[in-house]
C-alpha cells in the first residue's frame, strides 16, 4: 500500500489509520485555523482540512511530492455556535454545560491532496451526538478526566465521556476525528490499492 502523509498529528487520527492498515508519516500541518464569517458552519471542518493539506502539500520534500495528504478536522455544533479545543478547564466546564441535556452536530472534514495530478478531493461527515443531563458534579468529575484537553467541544466519545452519551446518529469514526467511510470512498476514486 502507498504511505500517506497525514497533516495532523492526532493520535485519535492516528489509531484510526492504524485500523486501516493504512502506512502513513505524520507531518503537522501548522496554519491558522481561521475562516471566513460568512461561512456555512457545516463547511468549517472542511475548510480547514483542505488549508491543512493545502499547507503540508507545499512543505513536503521533492520525494513525496507525488504523494497522497490527509488532513482532517472536527467541529462541535451547537446553537450555531462552533465549540473548538477548551482553552483552559474553565472553557471546558462551560462548554459541557451547553452541550448537556440536548443534541448537537459534530462535523468532521476531510481533504485529500493528490501529488500526481495536484487534486484536492473534499467531504465532511455530519453526526448528531445527543447528550443527557449532566449534574454540576458529573461535569466537574468529568472535567477532572482531563479529557478535555484537545479535544473538539471539549469531550472524547471514545473516553469516559461515553458514559453520557444516550445516542449518536452518523459516523463513530467522524465524531472521533476522521470519516473513515468519506476516506475509504476519496481513496477508492484515486484508485488507491489496499491490496
Amino acid at each position: 500500500m502507498k504511505k500517506i502523509i497525514l497533516a495532523s498529528s492526532s493520535p485519535r487520527r492516528m489509531e484510526l489509520l492504524d485500523r486501516m492498515g493504512i502506512p502513513y508519516e505524520v507531518f503537522p500541518a501548522d496554519i491558522d485555523e481561521s475562516y471566513p464569517h460568512d461561512i456555512d458552519i457545516l463547511d468549517v471542518s472542511s475548510f480547514i482540512a483542505e488549508k491543512k493539506v493545502m499547507a503540508v502539500s507545499t512543505k513536503i520534500k521533492e520525494t513525496d511530492k507525488k504523494s497522497l495528504v490527509l488532513g482532517a478536522d472536527t467541529v462541535i455544533c451547537t446553537e450555531n455556535l462552533i465549540l473548538g479545543k477548551p482553552s483552559d478547564r474553565n472553557q471546558a466546564v462551560e462548554y459541557l454545560h451547553l452541550l448537556q441535556g440536548k443534541m448537537h452536530k459534530t462535523v468532521s472534514g476531510i481533504a485529500l491532496f493528490n501529488g500526481e495530478n495536484e487534486t484536492v478531493t473534499v467531504r465532511k461527515s455530519v453526526n448528531n451526538v445527543f447528550f443527557k443531563s449532566m449534574t454540576d458534579d458529573e461535569i466537574e468529575w468529568y472535567v477532572n478526566t482531563e479529557e478535555w484537553k484537545d479535544a473538539a467541544g471539549g469531550y472524547r466519545i471514545q473516553g469516559k465521556a461515553s458514559f453520557f452519551i444516550e445516542k449518536i446518529e452518523g459516523s463513530y469514526s467522524s465524531i472521533m476525528g476522521l470519516p473513515l467511510f468519506e476516506l475509504y470512498d476519496i481513496l477508492r476514486s484515486q484508485n488507491y490499492s489496499f491490496l
